[in-house]
């Protein structure tokens, strides 16, 4: 089981699968995004936890939660 697998079973978190340009986000940062969080970020999207960490992603139409923003 992946840390993923088993953060996703303690939470009991519903995955939302997306998929994002990667290959773009790569560009603009000069460097590929860790794997754990371009899992993370296919499997359940962006969003905030427990209002103390937020998750990004790329070109997020949700702007608060958008990688591109900061």
């Amino acid at each position: 089981m992946t840390e993923l697998a088993e953060l996703a079973a303690l939470t009991r978190m519903s995955p939302t699968p997306t998929e994002y340009d990667w290959t773009a986000l790569a560009e603009a940062l000069g460097t590929m995004p860790p794997p754990d969080y371009v899992e993370l970020v296919n499997t359940y999207g962006g969003g905030t936890f427990d209002n103390d960490v937020i998750v990004f992603t790329p070109g997020s139409s949700d702007r608060p939660h958008s990688y591109d923003r900061y």
